[in-house]
Order: C-alpha cells, then structure tokens, then sequence
C-alpha cells in the first residue's frame, strides 16, 4: 500500500491511498479530502488488469513548478 498528501482537488490538502489488491485482485487509488471532521472520498481508480501491482507505489510532486502537487 503507498500513501501521499497533496493540493490535489480545488487546492486542498488531498490524501491519495493505493489499495493493491482490492476489487478483486485489480488494485485501487483513491484521493481523499478533509471533510466535517472526517476523510470524505473524491475519486477512485480501479486497475486495469488482475495482479498487475495497480497501487503499489504512488508519486506525488510539483512537475510543472506551479506549487500543487499532483
């Protein structure tokens, strides 16, 4: 499982979480935002392939020098 924070969604703190082996052995990534005391969903993404490792490793940076982090 890889975890990161960034300003993600509309310049908020976003979590993102990779989930390797959930849905069936296909993987998961999902952003979160904080919401009423609580981490509130936002998007989820669902691998392609079965076992391919989808979630495993997550990278979050400023590749455009914009300040957010994608």
């Amino acid at each position: 499982m890889a975890v990161g924070i960034g300003r993600i969604v509309e310049g908020q703190n976003t979590y993102v979480a990779g989930a390797p082996r959930k849905m069936k052995n296909f993987g998961q990534v999902a952003l979160f935002i904080q919401g009423r005391g609580k981490l509130e969903p936002q998007f989820t993404f669902t691998g392609e392939q079965i076992a391919s490792g989808f979630g495993y490793d997550l990278t979050v940076g400023d590749f455009n020098n914009d300040g957010s982090l994608l």
